[in-house]
Order: C-alpha cells, then structure tokens, then sequence
C-alpha cells in the first residue's frame, strides 16, 4: 500500500480501533500479491473510456467534467474521476456514466473548498440517492426519475444538465 494511500484511509473519521486493525493486518499481508491487486484495478477494456473521457471532457475553470455514456461497470466513473483530480490545475473532477438504468455521477475534490457530499446531496438529492465525504461523492439517479427533466439520449444536453444542476448548488454561474 503506497503512502498516499494510507494517509488517505487515515485523514477520514478514524477511530483508534481503525489504527490498531490496520497495524494488525499490515503485518500479515503478502506485500507482494497486494501490489499485484492493488495495479491490477484497471482492464484493457476500460482504456476505451479513459480515451472517451479525455476526448469529451469539459473543463470549467480548476473543474473538469466527463459524461461516458453506458459504461460496462460503475468503477470506470470512479477511476476517471480518480485520474483527473492527478492533475495539477484540477481542484474538481465529476465524472458520469449509465449503468443499470441508473445515472451514476462521481465527484472527486481536493477536500480544501467545498465538501463533495454536500454538493452532491444539494443538487442531485431531490431525484436521487446522494452524498458522500468532504472530498469523495456519488450520486445514483433512476433514469426513469429524471426522464421529463432532461433528454439523457442527447450525450451534450445531458452533460450541460448535470453541469448547471451542480453549478447551481455550489452557487456559481
């Protein structure tokens, strides 16, 4: 486990019990095989969507929107999201995709402005599930919840729809 990745386990709600499980289970792992999983998240198949994201991206200002259309697995939107906030002007990154009838929509911050879960239940709340922690969010809305508020078929009009209903929350233009 990098030490990024610790640092990130450790900087949520955590309790001393949280502490003392993870040094138990540290010194039993296989450092090796976790190395092995831990590169392993990402399938050639998913390279089509990184490719899909980089193309279509929106960037507004320190944020960069992406809507991939259908995606085979629901991880591919936090892999993206994930991705782009490795860059160093990007403060935000909100990724969206469709999966199993369900609008999918990840939010990805830096934890310094604005809290992600917040922004997340603000302007997604009302039609969806919806929240999440100071710098990591999701959102999942039934399609059939939000088919007379906007044509989801229609991949420009969708992405200008979800852009405006968080910029509308977070209180921007």
């Amino acid at each position: 486990m990098q030490l990024r990745q610790i640092q990130a386990i450790l900087k949520r709600q955590t309790l001393i019990e949280d502490i003392r499980a993870f040094q138990f289970l540290f010194r039993h792992i296989n450092t090796y095989l976790a190395r092995r999983i831990e590169q392993a998240d990402l399938k050639l198949e998913f390279l089509k969507y990184f490719r899909r994201a980089i193309q279509n991206m929106h960037r507004r200002k320190n944020k960069i929107y992406v809507y991939l259309g259908s995606v085979v697995n629901p991880d591919i939107c936090v892999l993206i999201a994930d991705f782009f906030m490795r860059i160093d002007s990007v403060n935000w990154s909100i990724v969206s995709g469709i999966y199993a009838k369900k609008l999918i929509i990840i939010f990805r911050n830096d934890g310094l402005r604005r809290n992600a879960g917040n922004v997340a239940r603000l302007s997604f709340g009302r039609v969806g599930s919806a929240g999440g922690r100071k710098s990591m969010a999701r959102s999942e809305i039934a399609l059939a919840d939000i088919k007379d508020l906007v044509d989801y078929k229609n991949e420009d009009k969708f992405l200008t729809w979800i852009i405006k209903k968080i910029n509308k929350r977070a209180g921007e233009k």
